[in-house]
């Protein structure tokens, strides 16, 4: 008895001190599977990324993992994809090479040119996609983020705690229009209010990214 008694204890102490993080959202899911791409071409050479994924679909097949059938809604990766770099219609040499599952890497041993349009070519299976060719800028902006942890007042709570995020943005005159690119990973933090406990601790701090 005293040894449930310890064991439930325990659960309660684990459950208040403990930090939930995955946030399930409802999905829209579309009847196939869409493709996902998400790199960055820029005119400095080096190492350049891409990576290939799905979307959830409502007629998404299983997938088979460590002997057993699994369903879930999270990307999953594209395998066996040929992806080309062009320049004014003409593949550059070489190709990207699969480095892990859905991860796809260049090396760009010269920088690219620019006022010469550039595209990138998909092949999955019988399927080629091809991104819409654009023209590589002389000039580009310049861009700065900051961040700090301060208190505020929120509501009815006096002592909140909240990020707050600056950024300083350096666009060059030019004629037409600028193109903007935002990469954004979220953070969600979230203040534990604290319980008494026998280890008379607070909560450590809850961050979920998403």
């Amino acid at each position: 008895m005293i040894k449930m008694r310890i064991w439930i204890l325990l659960l309660l102490v684990l459950g208040i001190c403990s930090c939930v993080d995955q946030i399930s959202f409802p999905l829209e899911k579309a009847d196939t599977e869409r493709l996902i791409v998400s790199g960055l071409i820029t005119d400095a050479k080096g190492t350049k990324t891409i990576f290939l994924s799905t979307t959830t679909a409502a007629n998404r097949p299983p997938l088979f993992v460590n002997g057993y059938y699994t369903q879930n809604d999270a990307p999953r990766p594209v395998q066996n994809a040929q992806i080309t770099l062009w320049r004014a219609g003409q593949p550059l040499f070489g190709a990207f090479q699969e480095v892990r599952a859905g991860v796809y890497e260049y090396e760009l041993e010269e920088p690219l040119e620019v006022g010469i349009p550039y595209f990138v070519e998909i092949k999955i299976g019988a399927k080629t996609f091809r991104s819409t060719p654009q023209v590589m800028p002389s000039i580009s902006g310049e861009d700065a983020l900051s961040f700090s942890f301060e208190r505020a007042r929120i509501a009815d709570n006096p002592d909140a705690a909240q990020l707050i995020l600056k950024t300083e943005l350096t666009l060059p005159q030019v004629t037409g229009e600028y193109y903007l690119r935002w990469s954004v990973e979220e953070a969600y933090f979230w203040d534990l209010t604290f319980f008494p406990n026998p280890f008379n601790k607070p909560p450590p701090n809850c961050i979920v990214f998403a």
